[in-house]
């Protein structure tokens, strides 16, 4: 009895993954359009090997990057930023701008 209550649970769990795998992926599409705001960035950690002429040099930062922009027409983004770098020696703050198409 314990088997095959095993068996029918394994044989519907199998159905379920054949639903699942068959099931269409949703598409995701993006607003580009005149009008729409995107923000976004990145963060890093690196691990920089700085060879020197004397003695080698290892240094580690992180970066952190935010950024925002504005379809100004469709498809045509301007976009502001700034870069934070953080590393032994302190904090050093850059600021960037620009488009995309």
């Amino acid at each position: 009895m314990l088997v095959m209550a095993l068996a029918t649970m394994t044989a519907q769990a199998q159905d379920d993954a054949e639903q699942v795998a068959s099931a269409p992926a949703e598409t995701i599409t993006l607003d580009l359009s005149r009008g729409t705001y995107q923000l976004g960035g990145s963060a890093t950690a690196n691990i920089a090997l700085l060879p020197a002429t004397t003695e080698s040099q290892t240094d580690v930062y992180l970066l952190l990057s935010p950024q925002g922009g504005y379809f100004i027409v469709d498809r045509v983004e301007l976009f502001v930023g700034v870069d934070l770098l953080v590393d032994e020696t302190g904090l050093e703050v850059g600021v960037f701008a620009g488009f995309d198409y």
